[in-house]
């Protein structure tokens, strides 16, 4: 059960081709008719006032966060200021928060990541509706736990470490 869990949160979340982007275009799903041409493509702009804030002092803390929409990952490298990546040994690591939207399987993400001397050290994302989608721990920029929330508001635990390793089994010596 718990190989097949993992299995599941890695297509939900880790296998996701995730890009930070003001445009971005989604092909129509495969699975609807065959029929449907490139002209399906529909282009979509997404703006942060449009997402849904619990309070006006929650809107004001987004808006002041700085955004890098072009910055394609934000793990396993450090950071400077403006989220262009850095050697391990500069001391121009940012620290502080920044922001990017994206889409996860096609559902519209707001993420804040949280950084510490230039790695990343936590990020939280929320679903456009305001409901979180999940929130993710780091270690000098590497994922090390987290959890999922999925739609159905079930919780899903993870403990990345324990995926790339193989389970010791009690009978093995």
């Amino acid at each position: 059960m718990k190989i097949y869990l993992c299995a599941i949160v890695l297509s939900l979340f880790i296998g996701s081709k995730i890009e930070c982007r003001e445009k971005i275009l989604l092909e129509s799903s495969k699975t609807v008719q065959s029929t449907k041409k490139s002209a399906d493509l529909v282009e979509k702009k997404t703006n942060w006032k449009d997402f849904t804030y619990n309070s006006v002092e929650e809107k004001l803390f987004w808006q002041a966060i700085p955004e890098w929409p072009k910055v394609k990952t934000f793990e396993l490298q450090r950071l400077g200021e403006k989220g262009v990546a850095i050697d391990e040994k500069s001391t121009d690591g940012y620290n502080g928060y920044a922001k990017c939207r994206h889409f996860i399987k096609n559902r519209e993400v707001r993420t804040i990541y949280h950084f510490k001397n230039g790695w990343i050290t936590r990020s939280k994302s929320w679903y456009h509706n305001g409901l979180q989608q999940s929130e993710i721990n780091y270690f000098k920029g590497k994922r090390v736990s987290g959890e999922i929330w999925l739609e159905n508001g079930k919780t899903i635990t993870i403990d990345y470490d324990s995926i790339s390793k193989p389970e010791k089994s009690e009978d093995a010596h």
